[in-house]
């Protein structure tokens, strides 16, 4: 056989279903555990839930168990003669511990043993009546002498406070006397016990409640549970039972409040008598309180569980009260014993869907559902009689014992049937909360409940079951029709569309989405005929929510076509508005209020729209109608519009307003280019064909002032002068006309036009400061002739005379004058004319006189500069090599600079291009060539040695002018070479190693 802990330990893992059920279920009687998503096995093939299994654990000889506890795996055994056997499975599973019980009274023995949910605390009622308290590790026990006078007989422990501070806690302990006391035990006074100011057992102790009235009664059972938590108050329930009354309080308590905790709850108006309590008849013999909880994660939302040992039989329920009504105990039931008084129970455990009831030779398994025993198991009495049940809460395991001998219960799936038993009671909801993920039950579940809902005339709720279920759809849809249940049908192919989109199966949706429509639109097409607009608006406010439903939107946005041609086939107007405005499908829109001639709507939405190729789309249309407007909206709209764009939208407009001033083109025209500043050509063009087809000169002119500004400053063109000009004189605009003949340089065309209708305009154009003198005077001329010819005004030819600036002067006039006219009239200007005449030719003496001394001085210099000499000492060197200067061909420098020939070359040459260098190498070659001429083996004549002489004189003053034109050290060559390094590159490496010779 296994050891102890390797049999605790797998029974624990294959059973702690039993005590500790997945957080995830949850029940209102307390939630199952949840099994793996397999098919479930026939009932024949199942291993039975509970099923019995000793320990390896012997009983030390001579040594009988009268008692027996287990929590949060500590097991603590009290033998007849007063030990106590304790083994701690969490920290020490391999060892026993013995400890001697030590009384005050001879021959005392243990009656019961009361341990705390974490096994920190433990107390021992006496059979004497004293109580003895132990710590978890202490091996010393310490008297509570607090309970001198009284017979402890029930514990009631705050599970809630302890499981999640694991600190002391107020507790109730119920006594043979019927009283209820409240404490706070200190888990380490056990271990100061015999030190001097040991502490106390207890922190502080209050009597909370008593029972006795009008004679004591003996408490067997205390429960405390925490419904629910608000702020810092808990709802607390209490529950104490007797042998024959399950006394229930209930009370709202401060966490932050001073102790004792639990006193609120007991008080009760003393002048009424206690009605807080069930009463069961009889005189059991055996009475005991069995209770469960739900796993500490679960505790908001699981009940707990109590099972009621009573003569009448087993009283179990839920506890309930978190709600805003008084219930405590709900779904009580009762399961009556037989009146067999022969075999009686002797105590019980209760699980979360079943309670174990003991015998004095066997155990029987209740199941709380069925309200049925579904187990026998016998006991043999090789071991000895059967003690007791306990259960360990905080781990949910079960233990049977009997005096040599320990059992433990290993549970197995323990809510594996629930669900048929909620389904046998018609409890679908319940039976569906236990499938265990099991698809095909809980597609059974749903199909049973579907079909009676449809028999309750349920015929929604059926709906939204049979879409959950695996029932075909077809079938079920087709029900519904039969049935003329459209309501249902509704909701049954919304629920289908929602399971569709999770596997993108359009076709499907499509089709769901479609029929849908028609069915709205039925509806509201007959509520529409009717007085019930209760119901219509209804009706629309759902058809609405299909509209904008997540679930169909890209159904909606692939066929969109097919159900807007729906909708108007229905005449739903509003609803196609609103639907394709929640498609944010503008054109749609555009298009429905143009064919309507709704401007105003179409207006409204182009301007608050953001795509920019709409408004180039519709504004040709919406031109003719509502101008201004729309011209409103490009304005409001122009940092997203491109201008050449509308220019189709523009040239469409014809309407009544074009010969006005507020022509609305010219209105958003002038902002493109006045505010906007576009350059584009088309744009200014088509403004000006627009002015000229108003004949409105002033803003023209305008126009062109600006225009020609910008121009010039952005060196484009702006607008086509040519074509321009062509419009101006076709339009009669002369003005604007003169303005162009000016900007195109046609001065004189434009002056002879200025002439025709403004004579100071054409002086003005003569008088440009910009004009050569040529074209001045020959303007000025055009506007002479003009003024003699045509006007006959001869003071007024002489006044141009002094306007132009002496420009012309009288003798050019004069041939335009008519013959007849007398001197007399013009004797002022032929004057004037010939005293400038005189000024002038003496101003022309004046500069020959000073031209002819310049041009002395400058021959003196020459010859001065011919005659001068330097002087070179004998002793002088060379600046470059520092040699005698005299010892070969020199060159000598105004600056003093003085050089061999050779040394010059060498000075000059790296600062030479190649071609250079090489045209001064063949310079040299030649003069050599020469020198060397007369040779003896050559006979030449006097006047061919002279030819030869004067070619070599030549060369070598072409090769002096190349390369002595200028000091090598004091001109530009210097300075250019400024930049250069100290060494060449071809000449570092030779002078870094010569450096550290």
């Amino acid at each position: 056989m296994a050891s102890l802990l390797e049999q605790y330990e797998q029974a624990t893992a294959s059973s702690v279903s039993s005590g500790r059920p997945d957080s995830s279920v949850r029940a209102k009687t307390g939630g199952g555990t949840r099994a793996k998503t397999t098919d479930q096995a026939a009932p024949s093939q199942q291993s039975p839930i509970f099923s019995k299994t000793r320990v390896d654990f012997q009983i030390p000889n001579g040594k009988t168990v009268y008692r027996m506890a287990v929590s949060d795996r500590l097991i603590v055994m009290a033998m007849k003669d007063n030990t106590l056997l304790r083994i701690d499975l969490r920290n020490s599973p391999d060892q026993t511990e013995m400890l001697e019980i030590k009384s005050g009274s001879a021959g005392d023995g243990v009656e019961e043993i009361f341990l705390d949910p974490l096994g920190k605390t433990m107390l021992l009622a006496m059979r004497s009546g004293e109580c003895l308290f132990y710590g978890r590790s202490s091996k010393k026990s310490k008297s509570v002498t607090r309970l001198k006078t009284h017979i402890l007989s029930a514990v009631g422990w705050n599970y809630d406070s302890t499981a999640a501070h694991g600190s002391p806690t107020p507790i109730l302990l119920g006594t043979a006397q019927g009283v209820v006391f409240e404490t706070e035990l200190n888990p380490n006074a056990a271990d100061s016990s015999g030190v001097f100011m040991a502490s106390s057992v207890d922190v502080y102790w209050k009597q909370v409640c008593s029972l006795a009235q009008p004679e004591p009664v003996l408490i067997k059972g205390i429960f405390i549970d925490r419904l629910r938590k608000t702020g810092d108050r808990n709802t607390y329930v209490v529950l104490i039972a007797t042998p024959t009354r399950l006394y229930h309080f209930k009370g709202a308590l401060s966490t932050s409040s001073d102790p004792p905790l639990f006193v609120d709850i007991f008080q009760l108006d003393p002048e009424k008598p206690m009605t807080n309590f069930l009463e069961l008849p009889g005189n059991p013999r055996h009475c005991c309180l069995a209770t469960w909880r739900p796993p500490l994660s679960d505790v908001d939302g699981v009940s707990s569980a109590f099972a009621w040992l009573t003569e009448p039989g087993v009283y179990y329920a839920d506890v309930g009260g978190g709600g805003s009504d008084d219930t405590i105990l709900l779904n009580p039931q009762l399961y009556a014993f037989p009146k067999d008084k022969a075999n009686r129970p002797v105590s019980l455990v209760s699980t979360e869907f079943h309670v174990l009831i003991q015998y004095p030779t066997f155990v029987r398994v209740l199941s709380k559902l069925a309200s049925q025993i579904i187990m026998e198991d016998m006991v043999t009495d090789r071991y000895g009689k059967l003690m007791g049940i306990c259960r360990d809460t905080s781990t949910g395991a079960v233990w049977l014992y009997s005096e040599t001998a320990v059992y433990r219960y290993k549970i197995t799936d323990e809510s594996r049937d629930v669900w048929r038993i909620y389904l046998d009671k018609g409890d679908f909801d319940s039976a569906l909360r236990f499938t265990q993920g099991n698809a095909a039950t809980t597609n059974l579940i749903r199909l049973l409940k579907a079909e009676n809902c449809i028999q309750k005339s349920q015929f929604e709720q059926a709906a939204e079951i049979y879409a959950a279920s695996d029932a075909p759809f077809e079938e079920v849809a087709l029900k519904f029709s039969r049935l003329g249940q459209e309501n249902a049908l509704k909701i049954l192919l919304m629920k289908k569309a929602e399971a569709l989109r999770a596997t993108q199966s359009l076709p499907q949706l499509f089709m769901i989405a479609s029929w849908l429509m028609e069915i709205f639109l039925n509806s509201l097409g007959h509520l529409k005929n009717t007085t019930d607009s209760t119901a219509y608006k209804s009706v629309l406010l759902e058809f609405r929510t299909f509209l904008t439903s997540p679930v169909f939107l890209e159904t909606f946005q692939s066929a969109s076509d097919v159900f807007f041609s729906l909708l108007l086939s229905h005449s739903a107007h509003d609803d196609y508005v609103f639907f394709a405005a929640y498609l944010n499908d503008v054109k749609r829109l555009l298009d429905f209020h143009l064919e309507r001639n709704n401007f105003r709507d179409v207006l409204r939405l182009l301007a608050v729209q953001g795509n920019a190729d709409l408004i180039y789309e519709f504004s040709p249309r919406l031109m003719r109608h509502v101008p201004g407007q729309l011209v409103d909206v490009w304005i409001s709209k122009s940092k997203s519009l491109n201008p050449h764009r509308l220019l189709p939208s523009l040239q469409k407009y014809d309407g009544p307003e074009l010969e006005s001033e507020a022509n609305q083109v010219v209105r958003y025209l002038e902002h493109c280019i006045h505010v906007l500043a576009f350059t584009d050509t088309a744009l200014h063009n088509y403004l000006v064909t627009l002015y000229c087809k108003l004949r409105n000169e002033d803003a023209l002119q305008a126009y062109l002032l600006n225009a020609d500004e910008e121009s010039s400053r952005r060196s484009i063109e702006l607008y086509d002068q040519k074509s321009a000009l062509r419009l101006c004189v076709e339009s009669g605009l002369n003005r604007a006309a003169v303005h162009l003949y000016c900007a195109l340089g046609l001065h004189s065309e434009a002056v002879e036009l200025a002439l025709q209708f403004d004579l100071t305009l054409a002086k003005q154009i003569a008088a440009a400061s910009e004009l050569e003198e040529s074209l001045s005077r020959k303007l000025w001329l055009t506007i002479a002739q003009h003024v003699i010819h045509d006007d006959r005004d001869i003071s007024k030819a002489t006044e141009i005379l002094h306007e132009s600036g002496s420009v012309i002067k009288i003798e050019d006039i004069l041939p335009f004058f008519p013959d007849f006219v007398t001197i007399d009239d013009f004797k002022e200007a032929i004057c004037a004319s010939l005293e400038d005449y005189n000024r002038h030719i003496g101003t022309l003496k004046g500069e020959v006189d000073d031209a002819t001394a310049e041009a002395q001085d400058l021959r003196s210099e020459i010859q001065d500069y011919r005659s001068q000499c330097l002087y070179i000492n004998t002793t002088d060197v060379c600046t470059v090599c520092k040699q005698p200067l005299l010892t070969s061909q020199i060159y000598v420098f105004p600056c003093k600079h003085h050089l061999h020939e050779d040394c010059l070359l060498n000075t000059l040459r790296p600062h030479l291009a190649s071609s250079k260098r090489l045209h001064i190498e063949d310079l040299k070659k030649q003069v050599e060539l020469l020198k060397n001429h007369d040779d003896v083996n050559s006979v030449q004549s006097f006047g061919s040695a002279t030819q030869s002489l004067s070619r070599r004189d030549a060369v070598k003053q072409e090769l002096e002018e190349t390369i002595a034109s200028e000091c090598p050290f004091c001109g530009l060559l210097m300075i250019k070479s400024i930049d250069l390094p100290f060494l060449l590159p071809e000449d570092y490496e030779n002078s870094i190693a010569t450096s550290w010779l």
